[in-house]
Protein backbone atom coordinates (compact mmCIF):
# COMPACT_ATOMS: atom_id res chain seq x y z
CA UNK A 1 0.00 0.00 0.00
CA UNK A 2 1.39 3.39 -0.72
CA UNK A 3 2.61 4.71 1.94
CA UNK A 4 1.36 8.47 1.54
CA UNK A 5 -2.28 6.98 0.96
CA UNK A 6 -1.81 4.80 4.39
CA UNK A 7 -0.64 7.69 6.11
CA UNK A 8 -3.66 9.75 4.91
CA UNK A 9 -6.20 6.51 5.99
CA UNK A 10 -4.56 6.68 9.43
CA UNK A 11 -5.00 10.56 9.94
CA UNK A 12 -9.03 9.51 9.06
CA UNK A 13 -9.07 6.54 11.97
CA UNK A 14 -7.46 8.82 14.25
CA UNK A 15 -9.74 11.35 14.14
CA UNK A 16 -12.97 8.98 14.22
CA UNK A 17 -10.83 7.96 17.71
CA UNK A 18 -11.26 11.00 19.15
CA UNK A 19 -15.14 11.94 17.67
CA UNK A 20 -15.60 9.06 20.26
CA UNK A 21 -13.10 9.97 23.11
CA UNK A 22 -11.96 6.64 23.02
CA UNK A 23 -15.17 5.44 24.58
CA UNK A 24 -17.89 3.37 22.55
CA UNK A 25 -20.73 5.14 21.30
CA UNK A 26 -22.75 2.19 20.95
CA UNK A 27 -22.28 -1.46 20.49
CA UNK A 28 -20.02 -3.32 18.20
CA UNK A 29 -16.99 -4.83 17.51
CA UNK A 30 -14.28 -2.75 17.18
CA UNK A 31 -11.09 -3.67 16.12
CA UNK A 32 -7.72 -1.72 16.51
CA UNK A 33 -6.95 1.36 13.83
CA UNK A 34 -3.47 -0.59 12.79
CA UNK A 35 -5.10 -3.90 12.13
CA UNK A 36 -8.00 -1.95 9.83
CA UNK A 37 -5.61 0.05 7.87
CA UNK A 38 -4.11 -3.64 7.12
CA UNK A 39 -7.41 -5.15 6.55
CA UNK A 40 -7.16 -7.66 9.08
CA UNK A 41 -10.98 -7.42 11.37
CA UNK A 42 -10.71 -10.43 12.92
CA UNK A 43 -7.10 -10.95 14.78
CA UNK A 44 -7.85 -8.54 17.64
CA UNK A 45 -11.47 -7.55 16.99
CA UNK A 46 -13.48 -7.33 20.13
CA UNK A 47 -16.77 -5.98 21.17
CA UNK A 48 -17.35 -3.48 23.30
CA UNK A 49 -20.99 -1.90 25.10
CA UNK A 50 -21.68 1.91 25.47
CA UNK A 51 -19.34 3.46 28.53
CA UNK A 52 -16.84 0.73 27.92
CA UNK A 53 -13.18 1.99 27.53
CA UNK A 54 -11.13 0.67 25.44
CA UNK A 55 -7.50 -0.77 26.64
CA UNK A 56 -4.89 1.32 27.43
CA UNK A 57 -6.90 3.94 25.27
CA UNK A 58 -5.43 2.81 22.24
CA UNK A 59 -7.23 3.86 19.16
CA UNK A 60 -10.05 1.66 18.05
CA UNK A 61 -12.44 1.65 15.17
CA UNK A 62 -15.76 0.53 14.43
CA UNK A 63 -15.82 -3.08 12.71
CA UNK A 64 -18.37 -1.77 9.67
CA UNK A 65 -21.56 -4.18 10.12
CA UNK A 66 -20.98 -5.59 6.66
CA UNK A 67 -17.64 -6.41 7.44
CA UNK A 68 -18.73 -7.79 10.56
CA UNK A 69 -21.25 -9.97 9.22
CA UNK A 70 -18.92 -11.86 7.11
CA UNK A 71 -16.22 -12.31 9.71
CA UNK A 72 -18.45 -13.76 12.62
Amino acid sequence: MDTDFKSKLFKLFEFHSCLSNGICDRDGYYVPIVDAINNDFTTNRKRYREGDEFPDHNPWIRVPEEIGAYSE
